[in-house]
């Protein structure tokens, strides 16, 4: 690392609706999260993250090629995950497309296509009020009663995409890579281990660890899961379109 903890900056973010402290060597935290930053603000933050050296390694080791600061960016949404967990946040691997006031998951592992077909939907549906609300590492709420929420983060992928809001989780939705276009509904039992890969399970928190297994038994109990067969067509936004909203694709791009 090049600056020193005699030069970090702390910044105060509202994460999944969690006050939050973070002290930052670099500006490219402070740049990507500006939307969530809150200068002032009525409640203290329950937790200050402070990535050690240590931390940084651990990160580092993973993907040598990235940049200083771009390693903080991952250590510190680690250390957010670990903290955050026992308080029923989850990091969910995904793509979340909001789409009239729900949120839609598109999860797969890395390189199968999520962004592709979150780009397609808002290709298709984008002017008929399609907005992504996180691009890669959002994180989820799950009470122990009502509504699974998911929230937008500064972990927005590659693309950045996402911004600062919350919306129910109405259905998630496993990608592959297909030459045409199907679509299942999923058992709980089917889709638990794939969920469960998708999801952060806090390393040093074993509270948190088992909290977040309890929240994506509740997900899969409440939320339906789909896996998907697609290609890059229209008729893999229709598809996944139609399964998950319940509504007819046609009519929706008819109107005006």
């Amino acid at each position: 690392m090049t600056q020193s903890e005699d030069s970090e900056r702390l910044l105060r973010f509202r994460i999944a609706g969690v006050p939050v402290q973070v002290a930052s060597r670099f500006g490219l935290l402070e740049r990507v999260g500006e939307p969530y930053l809150e200068e002032h603000a009525d409640d203290e933050p329950l937790f200050t993250i402070r990535a050690s050296d240590d931390d940084l390694a651990f990160d580092r080791a993973m993907a040598p090629e990235y940049s200083d600061p771009c390693v903080e960016l991952c250590t510190v949404h680690r250390l957010i995950a670990e903290k955050v967990a026992p308080l029923r946040r989850v990091v969910f691997h995904s793509c979340v497309v909001e789409y009239e006031g729900r949120a839609f998951a598109f999860t797969a592992r890395s390189g199968t296509g999520k962004s592709t077909h979150a780009r397609l939907w808002m290709r298709y549906l984008g002017d008929r009020g399609a907005k992504i609300l996180c691009g890669d590492k959002p994180f989820l709420y799950v009470p122990e009663c009502g509504e699974p929420m998911v929230y937008g983060c500064p972990w927005t992928g590659k693309e950045g995409w996402g911004y600062n809001g919350h919306a129910p989780l109405a259905g998630i939705c496993v990608l592959r890579q297909a030459p045409t276009c199907s679509i299942e509904r999923l058992a709980p039992a089917d889709a638990s281990e794939t969920i469960v890969r998708q999801c952060y399970i806090p390393r040093k928190s074993p509270v948190g660890a088992l909290t977040v297994l309890r929240c994506i038994d509740r997900v899969l109990a409440e939320v339906p899961v789909w896996a998907m067969g697609c290609d890059i067509s229209e008729t893999a936004v229709k598809t996944s379109f139609e399964a998950m909203t319940g509504q007819s694709y046609a009519k929706v791009v008819r109107k005006q």
